[in-house]
Order: C-alpha cells, then structure tokens, then sequence
C-alpha cells in the first residue's frame, strides 16, 4: 500500500507557528516528525511551488520526483448564478478575514486619492468577514468610511453572491516569513468570478504567477503606492466606457475540483 501524505500547509514553516509558544523539546520533536513523515511517504502533496519547496530542504534524502503540487481549487456548482456587476458604482470586493499583517494601508490611500481624482466615479468597497480593528481604523483615517461597506462573515454561498456582484475583486497577502508560498483558498474561487483582481503582496510569489497565468490581475508589493493607483485608475477609464469589467475567457477551469480531483486520481493509480 503506497502513502499519500498530503499537506495544505506547511509544518514547521507554518506563518504564526511563533504564537504556539512551543518547548524547545516539542519544537525539536515536531521537526522530527515532520522530516520522518515526508521521508517516509510516498507521494507528497503541497498547494504551492513555494512550500514545496520549503519541504524539499528538510532533508537529503528527498526528491523532486515524490512532491506534486496540487492547490486547493473551487466548485463549479458554486458558480451557476450569472455575474451581475453594479452598475452604479465600482464596486471592490473583498471576502474573508483580514489584519493589520495584510499591509493594506497604501492601497487604502490609493483608492482615496483616485476617488479624489475621479468624484464623478463612485468607486466603493466592501469587506465581507472579519476585519480586524487596526485594519478599521485605517480605512477611517483614509478617511473611506462613508465609501466602505463593512458586513460580517455569510454562508459560503452568499459570500459567493457577493463576489458575482462586485466590479473586481481585494485579495492580499499577510507580510509574514515564507509567504511567497500563502496561495490563499478564496483566490480560486476569485478567479471562478472571473473579475479582475487587486493583489497586495509580494511580487513573484505563487499568488502572483496564478493570478498571471490566469490572466486575471497580479501582485503589487505592499508599498507600490504608484502603481496600484495607476491601475485603479485604468479600472475607473474602463469603468466609464462599460460598467461590466468581467474578463473575457480565462485559463482557470483546470483549478476547478473536478479536474484537480482528476489529477489526483491519477497519482493513486
């Protein structure tokens, strides 16, 4: 019997592993285990290039050959209702939990001055999930209050609703060690909404080179103050043309579950 050790994050990497406040000792074992179980296994799955890359230096004796990436993907049967963008407003949407680590303040203030530049476009945004205080008071002090709809988490498919019902799409990386390999879950679900997206993070990550693949949007690093105004603007030039920014045909069906699930049946046989 062949062993398919499958991780959707990385171990002893993991981003917040400094708030388990663990023993030296049980630091030292969950290093062990997690070498003995990648040694041991098989197949590997991981959800990135990047943290499979991160679990290919824990030991010798891996190989490339025994590590597939196999990300996360989204549901088609989530995405049977039609787009319906605003058409009174650009409309930025963003789902999910956010904290001050997501190091969205300069895109805040970019969306402020283009609302400044542009007041005949009623540029909006809206958060949908938690966000936490310190992100709150930033969007006050870019003095976007009045610009911004704040609601609490929804079932998934009302979360899905809103997604179909924005003009494009927040999406941001928290600026923590190893997060060029952060391939958050609701990008694919981003990317089955076929609107453009605004990523804040590193560039070159995995994130990014999705987003590019896709064609879809890309990253832009958490002081790229400049560029992400540059294209908010370009958003709003598309936006008095044709409300309905919806992209034309991306490349995002293989991450739909069903071909992901495809490849994974062929790895077992």
């Amino acid at each position: 019997m062949r062993w398919l050790a499958d991780l959707r994050d990385p171990w002893t990497d993991i981003y917040y592993r400094a708030e388990l406040n663990q023993t030296a000792p049980a630091r030292w074992l969950d290093a062990r285990y997690e070498r003995q179980v990648l040694e041991q296994a098989d197949i590997v799955l991981t959800t990135s290039a990047d943290t499979k890359r991160l679990f290919l230096g824990k030991s010798a004796k891996l190989k490339d050959s025994k590590f597939h990436v196999l990300p996360n993907g989204y549901d088609e049967s989530d995405f049977k209702l039609p787009s319906s963008p605003p058409t009174d407003a650009l409309l930025i949407t963003h789902t999910g939990t956010i904290s001050e680590t997501y190091h969205i303040e300069l895109f805040l203030s970019a969306v402020a001055e283009c609302m400044r530049r542009h007041a005949d476009v009623p540029l909006r945004l809206r958060f949908v999930g938690k966000v936490a205080d310190g992100v709150q008071r930033q969007i006050t002090e870019s003095g976007l209050s009045e610009a911004t709809e704040l609601l609490p988490f929804v079932p998934h498919d009302q979360s899905v609703e809103y997604l179909l019902r924005s003009t494009a799409l927040l999406m941001a990386i928290p600026d923590v060690l190893h997060n060029f390999g952060i391939l958050p879950g609701k990008v694919f679900e981003y990317l089955a909404a076929n609107k453009p997206i605004i990523c804040v993070g590193p560039t070159g990550s995995d994130a990014d080179h999705l987003l590019q693949e896709c064609g879809a949007g890309r990253a832009w690093p958490y002081d790229a103050y400049e560029a992400m105004l540059d294209y908010l603007e370009s958003l709003v030039a598309q936006w008095r043309i044709n409300p309905n920014l919806d992209l034309p045909a991306l490349s995002h069906t293989r991450y739909s579950r069903r071909a992901l699930t495809e490849q994974l049946v062929a790895l077992l046989t």
